[in-house]
């Protein structure tokens, strides 16, 4: 039972329910059993408002109403600290929650718990979904790895954040603003078309609430309290159009099934049973049904696991094959062949053009450069993201970004071409804790050197760098001359410049003009020339004393 299955191929997928019975699901005859809900995105009504901002904001809010804020991690729990008058985690949730529900706290941030917590009425008035899930099963985190952007990925995100946005209302006599925030969430709503996969009832309550702050669009977060006040203070007018935004919804009394997911647990049933060759059939069905690519790539590492128990040979070059659609997959025995990135095609600032224009809209770019400069931290495990939201800067740039370690297994983290003759080769350390640059870093930075000199045997000339919190390598270390660092201090005047470029170039009127982009290249240095040394610092080493 669940209130927010939206797709019904996970009774299928987790459980191997049949065909004929998912046909007979019993489903309520309206969808309009959902309590009053405004749903607010205030860094899509105005990008440029801060998570400090937002912080002050819920503070405030939180001395007249019980405030409940959703975060992924325990690393999130901590910027809230500061604010929070109770943090809840698996060691204390259960008093926490009797708490709420027994009196006014405040402001109170829960780690990582989107789903089993019953906040009814004014145990939670106020309900802050802060960023995207976290993931912590580890096959789940390589699955989203593989799939990353992928509609499968998108799917489970939203179901998880829908989960956590039913916790504060538990009837249809309840009541509750729910915000989400977070730059990278926002952009995975809107950028991504995320959107569109809430329930239906989520969906019009979304639409209702749209319609009313589109008025405030651009405006500062004092103006939303009359908004919140709407619906906690069941205004009425509020009630009445809220009640008719969902009082004709239906569930869909078919089933939602997809096909990919059903031929997977005919193949995992047949290949349990040692029948490979009917599990062999039931994933090529699965894959003739993939329209992503990168949803083929993952499809066909399946086959060509299948395949191995008949024919291992067969089995790499299907498994090379998958490569060729998601570069992210297990590589074959044999390796694949590296491709060299092209010469730079056009200037820096059309390239950088191309980029913003990929966006609908300035809003949309605005929340699409917030999501990248918002993975670019020094903090364990994040490496992933770090390395993607890199890249992304290179191209926003107007650069050409590869990551040769992730798509090819061998090579940098990271390397860009900022101009037809110059590249950077990048080691990213961005999850270390150590105080200094261990040797073992300074031996794969100077490998990765030796790798581009053996595939770009041109003109070519590269800059090594490594991304590490500080730029001191330990005595034992000879690190290439030309070493550059980008630490702590240097990645915080990146991620400053970079939001500060986004807004210069993004303004209504100057979105995709050349000129402004020329001139903010300059401004910000990060032309090809200036980038390096201003972004990076020459290295030391420890010295005995």
């Amino acid at each position: 039972m669940s209130a927010t299955l939206l797709d019904d191929s996970i009774l299928v997928s987790h459980l191997d329910v049949k065909n004929e019975s998912i046909s007979n699901l019993i489903t309520p005859k309206t969808a309009n059993d959902i309590g009053d809900r405004i749903i607010l995105i205030p860094q899509e009504i105005n990008p440029c408002i801060s998570d400090e901002e937002l912080k002050t904001f819920f503070k405030k809010l939180s001395i007249s109403y019980n405030v409940v804020v959703i975060v992924p991690s325990q690393h999130r729990a901590n910027y809230w600290q500061d604010v929070a008058d109770k943090t809840l985690s698996s060691a204390n949730i259960y008093n926490g929650i009797i708490s709420l529900k027994n009196r006014h706290i405040g402001l109170v941030v829960l780690i990582n718990r989107y789903d089993g917590i019953d906040l009814a009425d004014d145990a939670c008035r106020i309900l802050v979904i802060d960023g995207l899930p976290d993931i912590r099963r580890r096959i789940d985190k390589i699955e989203q790895t593989i799939l990353a952007g992928s509609d499968k990925v998108n799917t489970k995100l939203i179901q998880r954040i829908e989960q956590g946005m039913g916790r504060g209302i538990r009837s249809r006599a309840d009541q509750c603003a729910v915000f989400l925030i977070g730059h990278k969430l926002t952009d995975q709503l809107y950028s991504k078309g995320a959107i569109n996969k809430f329930s239906p009832a989520t969906q019009a309550q979304l639409n209702l609430s749209d319609r009313i702050a589109e008025q405030l669009r651009g405006s500062s977060l004092d103006k939303l309290e009359d908004l919140i006040n709407l619906s906690i203070e069941h205004d009425p007018r509020w009630v009445k159009a809220s009640k008719e935004a969902i009082v004709h919804l239906k569930y869909e009394q078919a089933c939602k099934m997809d096909p990919i997911i059903l031929q997977q647990r005919y193949a995992f049933n047949a290949a349990t049973m040692g029948n490979y060759g009917k599990a062999i059939q039931a994933i090529q069905r699965a894959i003739d049904n993939a329209d992503e690519p990168k949803i083929k790539g993952w499809l066909l590492q399946q086959l060509a696991t299948y395949t191995n128990f008949l024919d291992p040979v067969r089995s790499q070059r299907i498994q090379k094959s998958a490569i060729e659609s998601n570069p992210h997959v297990i590589h074959p025995i044999e390796g694949v062949n590296y491709t060299r990135l092209g010469t730079v095609p056009i200037s820096q600032s059309k390239s950088c053009r191309e980029y913003a224009l990929r966006f609908e809209n300035c809003d949309k770019y605005l929340l699409g450069m917030h999501a990248i400069i918002e993975d670019l931290v020094f903090l364990p495990e994040t490496s992933e993201k770090f390395e993607e939201a890199l890249n992304n800067v290179a191209l926003s740039l107007g650069f050409i970004g590869q990551r040769p370690d992730a798509e090819y297994h061998k090579g940098p983290d990271n390397l860009w071409q900022i101009n037809s003759e110059k590249f950077l080769v990048i080691e990213c350390k961005n999850g270390s804790t150590d105080d200094e640059i261990i040797k073992r870093y300074c031996d794969q930075l100077s490998g990765h050197m030796n790798w581009f000199e053996e595939e770009y045997r041109s003109n070519a000339i590269a800059t090594p760098i490594i991304i590490h919190p500080v730029n001191v390598f330990s005595k034992d270390c000879s690190p290439h001359p030309k070493t550059r660092v980008l630490n702590q201090g240097k990645l915080s005047e990146l991620r400053c410049a970079l939001e500060a470029f986004s807004k210069a170039i993004s303004s209504n009127e100057n979105f995709g003009d050349i000129k402004t982009i020329e001139e903010a290249l300059k401004h910000f240095d990060f032309t090809h020339g200036n980038f390096v040394n201003k972004y990076t610092l020459r290295y030391e080493v420890k010295q005995d004393r």
